[in-house]
């Protein structure tokens, strides 16, 4: 999940807060799976950040 903040290490420290140390999905409860399921099903109807 990408994080908006001011620097690099603010992102870092947001997703730590929001994810701990879980580098997949599968390693998060299952209620912050849905969370992350229900963020990405709103990025499709605006647009993303370029690849």
């Amino acid at each position: 999940m990408p994080f908006t903040a001011p620097s690099e290490d603010q992102a870092l420290q947001a997703k730590q807060y929001a994810y701990g140390d879980a580098r997949f999905l599968d390693e998060l409860p299952v209620e912050k799976q849905l969370e992350v399921i229900e963020i990405r099903e709103t990025w499709g109807s605006t647009p993303g950040p370029a690849s």
